[in-house]
């Protein structure tokens, strides 16, 4: 056999004094008393002392106070024979910080000496700490969500990216009538049937594909009521809002019905206008334009014959035709519209009072500054429209002495305020007609409002505001 290296075979004092101060972990022997005998050079590195300062104190000095009887007990007990447990305590380093050193070790009976190894973890348990600080933080804030969510009015599910159900609220339970319990952990649609499983998964990849949140609403037959469903992709899955619409969705159908009921009954009310209207117009044709045509045609016959003083009777047709034709030419008035394109609102509307002027009901006082605005031929009707609906109504029912008509520009408006000095009536308690009806609904077409103020025994202001814009 070949010859073996002396130093492998017999190593010296240094070299084994060497080889343990290479070591990165604490090596020590304490005596009975806990006094450090030896201890290699990481006890610079670790503790801040170097060797020679240790030898000959207590390690239990060294110990935070805390820590110490522990310490002890863990001594004793390999010194009475069982095994030593690996166990943990506090240094205080040279510099005031705290060390955690974790040791292992035994007792040489023969030496009465305690061996121990003691490695520094203060960073690992630093960061254990500081892990579990996190992850218990992460718990309260995820308890805390929880009971967000489950203070909330709307139902939250939540689900993973296998639509299985991580979540189920309190809200979820009453609208759905389903516990948390019976429904976490579950597939989605095996709970909720409605949507269909078609229509689950339609919606799944519509919400990942787009990256954002995404509504639809359904009937749920099970429950017999419509549910509003808002959904917002998560790293985890799905966050589904749900909320019931139930009473919002009979409310919309109630508005649509009853604006169906009111287009009815203002179709009905204007039928039933233009058939008086046209009745009016028949017994005026009759009881006035026609029976001066048929003086006008006795007149004629009598210049035929020979009978009469022609000059007078023809000098009396002339009038009576003249006569005729300004009634039909009132009547035209009333039933077009102003010659839009050819004049100006403010002309437009005093060509109307002056054929209402003629009736001599009442003093009417007619204000514009408006000379020279130009506006869209909608608005140029809705204002003559709206005016010769009021104008009728104050000849129908106000008894008014004193109209004044006021027309301006303010704020990229047009203003029309009519007051009157009539008989009035209370706004509160009399339900608007068919008239004010109409002049609301065409002020609103344009964006406008018409607002009627009025109280018994003192007359009635109407302002009508139009955007010009």
């Amino acid at each position: 056999m070949g010859k073996k290296n002396a130093l492998s075979i017999n190593p010296t004092a240094a070299i084994k004094s060497k080889l343990l101060d290479s070591i990165n972990e604490l090596v020590c022997a304490f005596d009975f008393e806990g006094r450090f005998v030896y201890v290699n050079e990481a006890s610079y590195r670790i503790l801040g002392y170097m060797p020679k300062e240790l030898i000959g104190i207590s390690c239990f000095d060294l110990v935070v106070e805390e820590d110490r009887n522990a310490s002890r007990d863990a001594a004793m007990q390999g010194y009475q024979g069982a095994d030593i447990p690996v166990y943990e305590n506090r240094y205080i380093h040279k510099d005031g910080r705290i060390i955690t050193i974790f040791w292992e070790g035994g007792w040489d009976f023969g030496d009465n000496i305690l061996y121990s190894v003691g490695r520094d973890v203060t960073e690992q348990r630093r960061l254990e700490l500081l892990q579990q600080q996190q992850h218990f933080a992460l718990l309260n804030t995820q308890r805390e969500l929880e009971q967000l969510l489950d203070r909330i009015t709307d139902g939250f599910i939540g689900l993973d990216k296998d639509l299985r159900i991580t979540f189920w609220n309190k809200a979820a339970e009453v609208i759905s009538g389903l516990r948390a319990d019976e429904s976490i952990g579950r597939i989605f649609w095996e709970v909720l049937p409605e949507p269909s499983l078609e229509t689950a998964q339609e919606h799944y990849n519509m919400v990942m594909n787009a990256g954002g949140p995404l509504q639809m609403e359904y009937f749920s037959k099970r429950i017999n009521r419509w549910i509003e469903v808002n959904s917002y992709p998560s790293e985890s899955g799905i966050s589904v809002f749900f909320r019931d619409v139930t009473e919002r969705k009979d409310f919309q159908e109630q508005l649509i019905q009853e604006k169906e009921k009111q287009q009815q009954r203002i179709a009905g009310a204007v039928i039933k206008a233009t058939e008086k209207e046209r009745a009016e117009i028949g017994k005026e044709l009759h009881d006035n334009v026609n029976q001066v045509l048929t003086t006008v045609k006795l007149y004629t016959e009598l210049c035929l014959a020979d009978g009469g003083n022609r000059d007078e009777l023809l000098h009396r047709s002339m009038g009576l035709l003249q006569s005729c034709i300004n009634e039909i030419r009132g009547l035209s008035k009333r039933l077009s519209a102003p010659s839009l394109g050819k004049i100006r609102l403010c002309d437009s509307v005093a060509e109307l009072l002056e054929s209402i002027k003629v009736a001599n009901r009442f003093n009417l006082v007619y204000e514009q500054y408006i000379a020279h605005l130009e506006v869209t031929n909608d608005v140029h009707i809705a204002v003559y429209r709206i005016l010769q609906e009021h104008f009728t109504n104050i000849i129908n029912h106000a008894k008014a002495t004193e109209v004044a008509v006021t027309i301006f520009v303010e704020d990229n408006s047009l203003i029309v305020k009519v007051t009157d000095n009539g008989v009035g009536f209370d706004v509160r308690s009399v339900n608007p007609g068919i008239g004010i009806a109409n002049m609301r609904n065409r002020a609103a077409e344009l964006g406008g409002i018409v607002e009627i103020q009025s109280e018994i025994n003192k007359g009635c202001k109407l302002n009508l505001v139009l955007p010009l814009s």
